[in-house]
């Protein structure tokens, strides 16, 4: 099976490093550029099926993506972004250390880390292995989360394979391994224990 991971296009959010959780803020001019740009780059890929955030970051990029074969597109809420309740629309830096230092703190109105893993986790687990070449649409955090997941990394750790804003990534699994394909080398490589 092979995945391929696309983060969503750039939000002013993003673009003025304010936290955006279940906010929903649309792509802005350049976030619409990057998608277009990206679509390019996937077309011809025939993906099975879509999996995206419902968010409209999300959305509106996978649209772009995929345009005519919309029809693959599956909304799944488990993709959705961590919720960080009271401090969306907050400068990110302002509240990085209080919520990396703390696995089981949660904003008033928003999830832990521990809850959030665990409805990626449940999307992970549930994903339908008949289908060879999935595109996922979603956010950053989502992604660090299936690096948590499927490779044991910490959060520094996973840090350093993020994905900028609509940049995408690879995870293929064999009988035997998982790999994260990134730039096409093969960045990262578990092997999966029966």
């Amino acid at each position: 099976m092979k995945i391929y991971f696309l983060r969503h296009g750039e939000t002013d959010w993003n673009k003025n490093g304010m936290m955006q959780g279940h906010s929903d803020i649309p792509l802005n001019e350049n976030g619409i550029a990057q998608a277009n740009s990206i679509a390019e780059f996937m077309h011809g890929k025939q993906f099975n099926i879509v999996y995206v955030s419902p968010l409209k970051r999300a959305l509106d990029t996978a649209k772009i993506v995929v345009k005519a074969k919309a029809n693959l597109i599956v909304l799944d809420h488990r993709l959705k972004e961590r919720g960080y309740g009271e401090f969306e629309g907050s400068p990110y830096e302002q509240y990085r250390e209080l919520i990396k230092e703390n696995e089981d703190f949660i904003p008033k109105g928003g999830e832990s880390r521990v809850e959030f893993r665990k409805r990626i986790k449940e999307f992970f687990e549930n994903l339908d292995e008949k289908h060879e070449d999935i595109l996922i649409v979603a956010h950053g955090g989502v992604f660090n989360a299936v690096l948590k997941i499927l490779f044991n990394l910490e959060t520094e750790e996973a840090r350093k394979y993020r994905l900028g804003n609509c940049e995408h990534c690879i995870i293929e699994k064999t009988d035997k391994f998982v790999m994260l394909i990134k730039d096409q080398k093969i960045v990262l490589q578990k092997e999966i224990s029966n």
